[in-house]
């Protein structure tokens, strides 16, 4: 992959502009969802349909990666759900009960917010 990027520097820029827009996007995507549906329903139906392409996009690219064995897979379903399920279903309540606006201006704040929070625990 390095040597692509090297060779179309243009390349790398596209890219990001991809990235943004997709993470600009999920906001205004997230509020016209929720008008008509639940918001753990776009959460789910969202990461249902990720999973049915990341998981053979990952056996594929890393055929030699180590995997999740015994207790690891509990631990792995705790963070999967209060890291992704749960801050996934209050990102979709926030797009459909506030403005687009407030509530990506609130989602940038996460890192900070995390910060304050691991001191103060």
């Amino acid at each position: 992959m390095k040597k692509t990027l090297l060779k179309y520097p243009w390349l790398v820029y596209v890219m990001l502009a991809c990235a943004t827009s997709s993470w600009g996007s999920a906001f205004i995507a997230g509020n016209i969802a929720t008008q008509d549906l639940d918001p753990s329903t776009v959460a789910f139906f969202r990461f249902f349909f990720a999973t049915l392409l990341l998981i053979p996009l990952m056996f594929w690219l890393d055929k030699g990666g180590r995997r999740p064995k015994g207790k690891e897979w509990l631990m792995m379903g705790f963070l999967g759900l209060t890291g992704i399920a749960l801050y996934n279903i209050a990102f979709f309540i926030a797009t459909r009960d506030a403005p687009v606006v407030k509530s990506s201006l609130f989602i940038a704040s996460n890192p900070i917010l995390i910060l304050l929070m691991s001191a103060l625990f």
